[in-house]
């Protein structure tokens, strides 16, 4: 029986300091998406994003170790669906329990600040959409360990916490996750075609002339 402890929270929380911790007490290896595929190397190549994420988790499947720390921001459900699908396959013995590293959006600020203060490619508007994804979206799994990130407990609660849903893990139950995730596909799309049919209806009001491509193409790909 494998245990993955998923630590998921926008950047600059303290999910990889966390997760050094955790290796020592937990005798574990770690996993870090930003370290595989980091963020200047996505933003400047055609790395396929999903493609990426399949990559990064066949990786780590290949690791036979009883415990699994895994540092992945997961700010889209889609991204945590990943590995929830992933422990849920047939043939696979997996307990995965998410730990949640939460910000309000009145502690955005602070995130900003950190992270100025240390190297990161990644922009003060993209963890405050990072945030604002994390606290809408609905991060409902049965295995959930949840501290906001200025109120961390001890590395000895910690433990015990994650023990604790270890211990009583608990299984999806399939049918009513699988509504839900066609429920939230959806609902995805649905704000996609909003999205682009304003792009759409924007570029046609200005001349076509005038009219910038690129500009619509990275308009997309941001929203995406």
């Amino acid at each position: 029986m494998q245990k993955w402890i998923v630590l998921i929270g926008p950047p600059a929380v303290g999910k990889t300091t966390l997760s050094n911790k955790l290796k020592e007490h937990l005798n574990a290896n770690i996993y870090s998406f930003d370290d595989e595929f980091p963020l200047s190397l996505l933003k400047n190549s055609k790395l396929d994003s999903k493609r990426c994420r399949k990559l990064f988790l066949d990786k780590i499947r290949t690791d036979v170790s009883e415990w699994i720390i895994v540092d992945d921001t997961c700010h889209l459900y889609s991204m945590q669906k990943r590995y929830v699908h992933t422990s849920e396959e047939k043939g696979t013995n997996i307990k995965l329990v998410f730990l949640y590293l939460s910000v309000k959006n009145e502690q955005v600020k602070i995130l900003i600040e950190r992270n100025l203060q240390r190297k990161s490619n990644v922009t003060s508007e993209e963890i405050d959409k990072m945030t604002n994804r994390l606290n809408s979206t609905r991060i409902d799994w049965c295995n959930l360990i949840e501290y906001n990130f200025q109120n961390i407990p001890s590395i000895e609660i910690i433990v015990r916490d994650i023990h604790k849903a270890v211990n009583e893990y608990k299984r999806r139950n399939l049918e009513q996750a699988r509504e839900r995730d066609l429920e939230s596909d959806a609902n995805f799309f649905n704000q996609l075609n909003l999205a682009l049919n304003k792009e759409i209806s924007d570029a046609y009001k200005m001349r076509a002339d005038t009219f910038d491509g690129k500009k619509f193409s990275l308009a997309k790909k941001s929203f995406i």
